[in-house]
């Protein structure tokens, strides 16, 4: 009777730790990342993303890679392993795939869904057998999947694998055997070299494979082969394309004959060949070479010339330089360009005069071109004969060259600048004024501001106020260049006080607005104009609202009255600081200083900026106004419907005043679109 419980007792104790145990089995499989991938369905990415992670931390432990790897071979080999699954397992072989996991991806190259991942991830393998497995599987293959294998067997560049792509390059379907040339391309062997031989001459997709081998050879430093294999691409039997790249790769290599066979081309009499030739020859920067291209100059076609003076000018040669000039004169439009710009690169001082010629008489084109070329001149004796034309030539020559100082500015051109300005040639010295404004620095600043007190004459006296100007704001303190100006303006009178006034006004300083604001109700009736000018035409914020609205109501003379107040609005519509309560105030205020219609149409204009019931009353007040209602209407139908403007929604005024508006205006226009428009807001 005691053995019975003893036996049950053991037996119920093995059923209680056997259940947990195969719980852990089958929960382990279910984890293990591997497992999952066989079932994996383009769902949830976590087993993908385990094993990219137990990759990542194997990377320096080749015997956990190899664990790895053997169990993504598991994936592949396992029938009932999903294709999704064995995708990504194919994937991460690309990466970590050596010689073990050869033959099950070789299983998979005939696979109409995974022989692209196979194949990749063979084409990465570095293991010998991988290129092998490739070639072996080549008979087995047809359509694109042949073609695939023959990509990745071309990109390893076996040496080995030419003779299994040989019979390939006759192929009757054109995809595989273009796709087999070009493999033999890639591999670019000895035998390589003889397969493509062997075959036409007039393929476009022979040459290229024949470049890329002539480019390999050339990469690894056998430059004689490289040479051998482009002198193969230059027979008269290939496309231009193709002995085109004879003639660049022959040169890159500097082969001992690159240069007869650029000349050779040169000659050709195919446009296409001589264009390279011409780029070519200029590269070589050899002079014996250019001299014989210069040679054959008037046997080429414009084109062509183009080509070859646009790359021996950009070397500078002085030799290049009576080409240039020759050209420069050409009748045809292209190559008159080229010889221009060249003629800067390469004419030095003997082409100074032809581009100043061609700047006064030829056309908007070759004007701008000499300009640019004369401008871009280097060197002390072009420097010198440039400041000689500007100082000493004709007027109109000196005119012209002051524009090309100030694009070449240096000291020197900077000083000729100056003593041109001082020159008894009016036209010469308000050119050259002007220019300094462009250029000039705190010596022009000062030369600038004398000028103004002591200019015998309107335009000189206005170019030096204008450059003043331009050289002061470039400073970026204007209280600091204000300074100098508020010293001369103290000691000026006249036409010089009232000038200096408005470049004070231009350079906007705190101390300027006070002078402005003080002047605009001077007794000198000049200053008195010069300050509200500057105030309504120049001066760039809101402070000078007050005294501009008190001079558009107070002052005698009605021309500065409507100046006064065209400024004023000009300031209030620029204003964004302004609340559209404060801008309708500001308006009404302005209005009700307007004398004329055409200030009235000013304001309703600015009216629009101020989006509020308020705005739709006072543009309302002017539909009874028979000048003014097409005015009144347009900005009431503006503020009426919604806007977009600056990236923002502007609401419409909707009320009783907008409604009160839109009946009239309905009532009232002769304007039949208006009255839609009208009929569809209220």
């Amino acid at each position: 009777m005691s053995f019975v419980p003893r036996i049950s007792v053991a037996f119920v104790a093995v059923a209680l730790f056997a259940g947990p145990v195969v719980r852990s089995q089958a929960a382990g499989q279910a984890e293990d990342p591997f497992e999952r991938l066989k079932g994996y369905d383009f769902q949830s990415r976590q087993p993908v993303e385990a094993i990219r992670l137990m990759i990542d931390k194997s990377a320096a432990d080749k015997a956990a890679t190899g664990q790895i790897e053997q169990k993504l071979d598991g994936v592949l080999a396992d029938p009932g392993s999903s294709f999704a699954g064995k995708q990504e397992a194919a994937r991460f072989l690309w990466i970590i795939g050596t010689g073990r996991s050869v033959q099950v991806l070789s299983r998979l190259l005939t696979d109409d869904k995974l022989s692209d991942v196979a194949r990749y991830a063979l084409e990465r393998n570095t293991d010998p057998s991988a290129g092998a497995a490739l070639a072996s599987a080549l008979p087995m293959a047809q359509g694109k999947i042949l073609v695939g294998l023959i990509n990745s067997i071309g990109d390893r560049g076996d040496v080995e694998a030419d003779a299994a792509l040989e019979r390939y390059v006759h192929d009757s379907d054109p995809l595989i055997a273009e796709a087999a040339i070009s493999a033999v391309g890639k591999i670019g062997s000895a035998e390589s070299i003889d397969i493509l031989k062997a075959l036409s001459e007039s393929s476009n997709t022979v040459g290229v494979a024949l470049r890329r081998t002539a480019e390999k050879l050339a990469v690894s430093g056998r430059k004689a082969a490289a040479a051998h294999v482009y002198g193969l691409l230059w027979s008269a039997s290939r496309p231009s394309n193709i002995r085109g790249e004879a003639v660049r790769g022959l040169a890159n290599i500097a082969a001992p004959n690159a240069a007869n066979v650029a000349l050779s081309a040169l000659k050709s009499g195919d446009p296409y060949l001589q264009i390279v030739a011409a780029q070519v020859i200029g590269s070589m920067k050899d002079p014996k070479t250019i001299s014989r291209a210069i040679g054959e100059w008037n046997r080429l076609a414009a084109p062509t010339q183009v080509a070859l003076l646009t790359v021996i000018s950009e070397q500078r040669d002085p030799s290049v330089g009576k080409l240039a000039i020759d050209a420069a004169a050409s009748k045809d439009p292209s190559v008159r360009a080229a010889g221009i710009r060249a003629a800067g690169r390469s004419g030095g001082v003997a082409a100074i005069g032809v581009l100043v010629n061609l700047m006064l008489h030829g056309d908007g084109a070759d004007r701008t071109a000499a300009h640019d070329a004369l401008a871009s001149m280097r060197g002390d004796a072009s420097e010198k004969a440039i400041l000689d034309q500007a100082r000493h030539g004709a007027p109109d020559v000196r005119a012209t060259m002051i524009g090309v100082l100030v694009d070449r500015p240096s000291p020197s051109a900077i000083a000729a600048l100056s003593e041109i300005a001082n020159s008894a040639d009016a036209r010469s010295a308000e050119a050259a004024i002007r220019a300094i404004g462009k250029v000039g620095g705190p010596k022009e600043y000062a030369d600038m501001i004398r000028l103004v007190t002591v200019a015998r004459s309107d335009e000189t006296r206005d170019a030096a106020r204008d450059s003043l100007v331009l050289i002061g704001q470039r400073m970026r303190d204007k209280n600091r260049a204000s300074e100098p100006v508020f010293a001369a303006y103290s000691l000026a009178s006249g036409p010089a006080k009232a000038a200096l006034l408005m470049a004070l006004a231009e350079l906007g300083s705190d101390r300027a607005l006070t002078e402005l604001k003080s002047s605009s109700t001077a007794a000198d009736a000049d200053l008195k104009q010069a300050a509200i000018r500057g105030l309504a035409e120049t001066w760039p914020d809101s402070r000078a609202l007050d005294a501009l609205i008190t001079v558009a109501k107070t002052e005698q003379n009605r021309g500065l009255r409507v100046q006064a107040l065209r400024g004023y609005l000009r300031l209030v519509g620029q204003d964004e600081g302004l609340s559209p309560a404060e801008r309708v105030a500001k308006i009404s205020d302005g209005l009700k200083a307007a004398e004329r219609p055409e200030e009235k149409r000013q304001a309703l204009s600015v009216l629009r900026e101020a989006r509020t019931p308020a705005a739709v009353e006072v543009a309302a007040q002017y539909l009874s106004d028979s000048d003014l209602f097409g005015d009144a209407a347009s900005t009431i139908l503006y503020l009426a419907g919604p806007q977009r403007k600056n990236n923002r929604n502007l609401p419409a005024i909707k009320g009783e005043a907008t409604s009160a508006a839109l009946e009239k205006i309905i009532e009232t226009t002769k304007d039949d679109n208006q009255r839609a428009q009208a009929q569809r807001l209220k």
